[in-house]
């Protein structure tokens, strides 16, 4: 399991400003990043700079609809999954508190993401 944008709230984080002559090369590299099994959208979305300023922002958002999409799980079963499944890049519970300690370092929480990480720590 990855953690990847959905519908309906709102998330903190950083938008990149890529140069026009590099937008075609930095969609590219995006999409093959990405778009691997088609579990997101990729969407323009309006991203607010420092509380300030809206700008049109590429996003990749959780496709509902694919069988790969995890956001109906419930938290016995995102436990399960996370504590036992090992993918090309290591393990998922390294993975979830790798995010959740960079996201801490920006300032970022998220009460489900704190909720887990707790219980992988416990374990």
């Amino acid at each position: 399991m990855v953690f990847g944008l959905d519908r309906g709230g709102e998330c903190g984080g950083v938008a990149f400003r890529v140069d026009r002559s590099r937008r075609a090369e930095t969609l590219q590299y995006l999409r093959q990043r990405e778009l691997v099994t088609n579990v997101y959208i990729e969407m323009t979305v309006t991203v607010t700079l420092n509380d300030t300023c809206e700008v049109p922002a590429v996003a990749y958002v959780a496709d509902w609809t694919h069988s790969q999409y995890a956001g109906a799980l419930g938290r016995d079963q995102v436990i399960e999954t996370v504590m036992h499944c090992h993918g090309i890049s290591g393990g998922n519970a390294e993975y979830v508190v790798n995010t959740y300690d960079h996201l801490e370092e920006l300032g970022i929480s998220d009460p489900e993401l704190v909720w887990l990480v707790q219980r992988i720590r416990s374990t």
